[in-house]
C-alpha cells in the first residue's frame, strides 16, 4: 500500500518505511522534500511525510491534541503499510514535530511495526512562548488592516497568558491555545471585512490557524509522555541544542532554514539509515 490520507509520499516505492513528521514547509525554510532529494542513498526507502491533521476554528484543543487521539490517523494508515518485510526503518520529526516523531516512533515498536532508529532535526519543546511566537506571526498576514490598538490588545492577551504558562505542561497550554484562538478569529474576521474578501478565505485563515495550534499543543503533550528510542539529534548552527536523556547529538554548519537541504546533512541521514 502506498501513501494515503495521512501520508504523502516523498521518495521510494517499496522500500523500509521511513516516516516524518512537520507541519508543513514554510516559505524559505527546507523541509522533508528538500531532504529527499538531496539524499541519493534514500531511494532504497520510502520517505514519506505527514499530511497536517486538520481542525475547525474554536476546536476544543484539549480533545483533540489528547497524544492517541492526535497520533490515531497517522499510525493507523502507517500500520497499513507497514510488513514484515517492510517496515518502519526510521521515524523523523523536524522542529516541533519531533516530540511526535518520537511518540510514532515507540507506538511503531510497540505495535511490531519496526524497531526504527530516531533521527530528530533541530527539535523544539513547545511551551507558552512558542503559542506567543506563533501567535504574532500568524497577525502578520492580516497586520497592515489592523489599528493600533488591536496589535496592542493581542500583544497583552499573549504576553498574559505566556507569563500564566510558564512552567505549565502541554495540558494547560490548550487554555492557552483557546483564547489565542479566539482572539485570532476576531482580529482575522475584522481585517477581512475591511478587505471585503470572500469568508471562505476568512475561514481558510482561521481553520489553519487551529491545526497548526492544536499540532503544537499535542507535541508539547506528546513531550511528557513518550519515553521513545534514544534519539540522533542533528542540530543546525542557528539554534542552541537542548539535551534529551540519552541522545547522541550532532552539529552541522548550516543555518536553521537550509538544515534539511543541506548535502552533508542528508549524507548522515544514509549513512545512518543504511548501517
Amino acid at each position: 500500500m502506498t501513501a494515503g490520507a495521512c501520508w504523502r509520499q516523498l521518495s521510494g516505492s517499496s522500500g523500509h518505511l521511513v516516516p516524518s513528521v512537520n507541519f508543513e514547509a514554510v516559505r524559505g525554510t527546507a523541509g522533508f522534500a528538500d531532504l529527499a532529494a538531496a539524499a541519493g542513498g534514500l531511494e532504497q526507502f520510502e520517505l514519506i511525510e505527514t499530511i497536517p491533521r486538520k481542525f475547525a476554528r474554536g476546536c476544543d484543543y484539549l480533545r483533540v491534541s489528547e497524544p492517541d487521539r492526535y497520533l490515531g490517523p497517522w499510525l493507523a494508515e502507517l500500520t497499513e503499510m507497514a510488513a514484515p518485510e517492510r517496515p518502519v526503518r526510521a521515524v523523523l520529526g523536524y522542529c516541533a514535530g519531533a516530540a511526535l516523531a518520537r511518540a510514532l516512533a515507540d507506538a511503531a515498536t510497540k505495535y511490531g511495526l519496526g524497531e526504527p532508529i530516531l533521527l530528530l532535526f533541530d527539535p523544539l519543546r513547545v511551551n507558552g512562548t512558542t503559542l506567543s511566537r506563533e501567535f504574532a506571526e500568524a497577525l502578520d498576514t492580516v497586520r497592515p488592516q489592523l489599528t493600533p490598538g488591536e496589535i496592542e490588545g493581542a500583544r497583552n492577551s499573549a504576553a498574559r497568558w505566556e507569563e500564566r504558562c510558564a512552567d505549565a505542561g502541554g495540558r494547560a497550554l490548550a487554555p492557552m491555545a483557546e483564547a489565542l484562538d479566539e482572539v485570532y478569529q476576531g482580529l482575522v474576521t475584522a481585517a477581512c471585512g475591511r478587505l471585503r474578501v470572500a469568508p471562505a478565505l476568512e475561514r481558510q485563515l482561521c481553520d489553519r490557524f487551529a491545526s497548526y495550534f492544536a499540532y503544537l499543543v499535542a507535541s508539547s503533550r506528546c513531550e511528557e509522555t513518550a519515553a521513545g528510542p534514544v534519539a540522533e539529534v542533528v542540530w543546525s548552527n542557528t539554534r542552541e541544542a537542548v539535551p534529551h536523556a540519552g541522545d547522541r547529538a550532532v552539529r552541522f554548519d548550516v543555518p536553521e532554514p537550509q538544515l534539511l537541504a543541506d548535502a552533508a546533512v542528508a549524507e548522515f541521514v544514509s549513512q545512518t539509515l543504511r548501517r
